[in-house]
């Protein structure tokens, strides 16, 4: 939850989109105008600039053609240096294994109530690879975290009871291994596979459906 919350650039400031921040290492492309959420959107790919040494973010950002909101940012953090932030990711590795990131990615979203932007979806993929000493080939493993914001209110807006906050710093795990779509019959359920997003819009228009 911790993580997600801080992928808020909005709140917290991407530093691609911060001035001062580290925006002027950054190279920036204009490159298409396509749709998002039935309305139009700016395309722009940024990346680090080749004299930039440290690790930083590529990827594109999409940004209203009307009001200049940004609504979404797909980055990565730039493959040519991740070795350097092994230690972000990784933080008790074991004597008998050597183990290192080779992919990180991040998806962020925002969606317009009434005439303010809020947060909408956040999602991260994490891929790694780890060699066990004396064996031959490397074991690849992923991970991913996310996070939907299902509702948003504007009125009457009080502060949530301590008892009813969620420690952001708790870690919410759980394997599925399969699992039984007769059991559930014709209820709602997500599926491991399928898209966070996709599954809560379909569930919001049969809830709808039932509604009416």
């Amino acid at each position: 939850l911790s993580t997600c919350l801080e992928l808020d650039g909005i709140r917290n400031s991407f530093d691609f989109l911060s001035r001062g921040a580290g925006i002027e290492d950054y190279s920036y492309r204009l490159t298409d105008i396509v749709s998002y959420d039935d309305e139009s959107v700016f395309e722009i790919e940024f990346g680090q600039r080749e004299d930039a040494e440290i690790p930083m973010f590529m990827g594109s950002m999409f940004i209203n053609t009307t009001d200049y909101a940004l609504v979404k940012a797909e980055f990565m953090i730039n493959p040519a240096y991740l070795q350097k932030m092994k230690g972000s990711f990784i933080s008790n590795p074991s004597r008998d294994f050597t183990t290192w990131p080779v992919s990180v990615k991040y998806s962020v979203s925002y969606r317009k109530i009434g005439d303010r932007y809020f947060l909408n979806h956040v999602r991260g993929d994490l891929e790694f690879q780890s060699k066990q000493k004396k064996r031959l080939f490397n074991a690849v493993f992923s991970v991913f975290f996310e996070m939907a914001v299902t509702s948003a209110s504007t009125e009457n807006v009080t502060r949530f009871d301590r008892e009813e906050l969620a420690p952001a710093h708790d870690v919410f795990s759980r394997t599925i291994k399969d699992y039984d779509p007769v059991f559930w019959g014709n209820q709602d359920f997500l599926k491991p596979e399928e898209n966070l997003l996709q599954a809560l819009k379909n569930m919001k228009v049969r809830l709808q459906e039932f509604s009416q």
